[in-house]
């Protein structure tokens, strides 16, 4: 039996709401995108459009409730403007390390002669190395996970450069 496109929206939208997913709205307008192929512009414009076979959504709707990413289910995601195929087994791009790639462009932009390195104990740091700190980083202010980055001064100093929440933020040592 046909539905009609803006009742499944609505229907989608309340059980997302309800299961405690981020972004109720978002997420049924990406899974129907997806299944469907249409825009939420296409949504707002034909919200009566009747929808015939609607198992793929289900299926969708259905794997996201069990807490399936919704980069997962969509198969690729934005990173820097840049579409990514991610899957299970993928690190998922995430806003904040777009924030931290920003700083590192700019840290960058006015060094004579970057380089990147991989930190580690038996490193010596140099001027101008950038270093990308991964693993299991917590902000002190929050508690939420974040991505890092340090580059090494002209006397060894090290300055740090980290983003929490779509927030860029600095210090040294």
């Amino acid at each position: 039996m046909a539905a009609v496109i803006k009742e499944i929206y609505a229907k989608t939208k309340d059980k997302f709401d309800k299961a405690g997913i981020d972004a109720p709205a978002f997420n049924s307008l990406c899974l129907i995108e997806k299944a469907f192929g249409i825009t939420q512009n296409e949504l707002l414009i034909n919200g009566d459009m009747q929808i015939g076979d609607a198992s793929l959504f289900e299926s969708l709707v259905e794997r996201r409730l069990s807490g399936e990413p919704l980069q997962y289910l969509l198969g690729e995601w934005e990173f820097y403007g840049c579409p990514l195929k991610v899957g299970e087994g993928v690190l998922i791009p995430r806003d904040d390390t777009e924030v931290l790639l920003r700083a590192c462009l700019d840290l960058l932009k006015n060094k004579k002669n970057p380089r990147t390195a991989a930190a580690g104990p038996q490193r010596r740091r140099r001027e101008n190395d950038l270093y990308l700190l991964t693993g299991k980083l917590f902000c002190g202010e929050c508690g939420g996970p974040m991505v890092g980055t340090s580059g090494t001064g002209k006397h060894g100093e090290l300055h740090y450069y980290y983003a929490c929440r779509g927030k860029l933020k600095e210090g040294s040592s």
